[in-house]
């Protein structure tokens, strides 16, 4: 799909969970969003450890937090969170 300057009210850049997310809740929200992604196609490597924080909620709240983690159970808090190796 072309868009124009006048057709796109928010750019997100790549297409990753977060991205992806964002431009669904904006598009909710009723702003026009567009995704800009430099892969052509799906990466087959992973590249992420998961969704965590708000996200989980987000997804939660929209009711695909069970299909999309394969639990019945709601989020729950981490413990902690492991960022580049660290704690």
């Amino acid at each position: 799909m072309k868009h124009t300057t006048d057709q796109v009210d928010v750019v997100i850049s790549g297409a990753g969970p977060n991205g992806l997310l964002v431009a669904g809740e904006l598009a909710l929200a009723g702003l026009r969003p567009v995704v800009l992604e430099q892969l052509a196609e799906p990466s087959p490597e992973l590249k992420a450890n998961g969704i965590v924080g708000q996200a989980n909620r987000v997804l939660d709240l929209r009711g695909l937090y069970q299909t999309l983690s394969g639990s019945d159970e709601p989020p729950q808090p981490m413990d902690g969170y492991i960022f580049a190796g660290m704690q």
